[in-house]
């Protein structure tokens, strides 16, 4: 069997985390339908029939995507497929006195509004300031972060070049990159709960009309 290969962030991991059912929306929202929910992968991977290894991880940053790529270049076949959702530029990953890595974005909301980081433990970072990461985020606008990914896209497509590869972003700000496919929106946890659960990723339905649309690319592309 085939294999098809996922990485991304929150929109892309799955519904259960690895190791660590801690609380979260994923679980509010599994509680709330009353099973644990698909995303598109799984609905990409059961539809094509092809055997999924999904390396997404909620709240990552782009070079950590770009990152766990490299971990398992080698291992892609020619046959297999590989899908990368990239995030926004603006988040980015530090690592603490115990190397540990921390990821922080500036654009999560709460739920009043309010910006916060990603990143659950900022104490074992006490060794820099909130000015400190205030300015790391300042220094994101730059165009080159947008840059570096457009370039890390090429380097993977010239890498997997027999390979079935697709690109997809929800950040807008990525369509600079022409092989980023840019996705639309789609049903929200938010909307389909009617606000009882205050976040903005999106549904069980909108993962499935998501992986039907790149299903059709795959399709259309004879992408397999």
């Amino acid at each position: 069997m085939n294999t098809l290969w996922t990485f991304g962030d929150s929109f892309t991991q799955s519904y259960i985390p690895p190791a660590d059912r801690g609380r979260n929306w994923r679980n509010d929202y599994i509680e709330w339908k009353g099973y644990d929910t698909k995303v598109y992968p799984e609905f990409i991977a059961e539809k094509l029939n092809l055997n999924l290894i999904n390396k997404g991880v909620g709240g990552c940053d782009n070079s950590y995507i770009f990152e766990e790529f490299c971990k398992v270049a080698s291992q892609i076949q020619k046959d297999d497929s590989v899908i990368f959702g990239w995030t926004d530029v603006h988040r980015f990953r530090l690592f603490n006195k115990e190397n540990e890595c921390g990821f922080f974005n500036a654009n999560a909301l709460d739920k009043d509004g309010g910006a916060i980081f990603s990143q659950e433990f900022f104490n074992t970072f006490d060794f820099l300031s909130i000015q400190t990461i205030e300015e790391m985020i300042v220094n994101r606008d730059s165009k080159m972060f947008i840059n570096e990914l457009c370039n890390w896209v090429n380097l993977i497509n010239l890498f997997l070049k027999d390979i079935n590869v697709i690109h997809w972003s929800w950040d807008r700000n990525n369509s600079i990159c022409k092989n980023i496919i840019i996705s639309t929106r789609y049903e929200r946890i938010i909307d389909e709960t009617k606000g009882s659960i205050f976040d903005y990723h999106w549904s069980e339905n909108g993962h499935k009309m998501f992986s039907e649309h790149l299903i059709k690319k795959i399709n259309k592309d004879n992408l397999i």
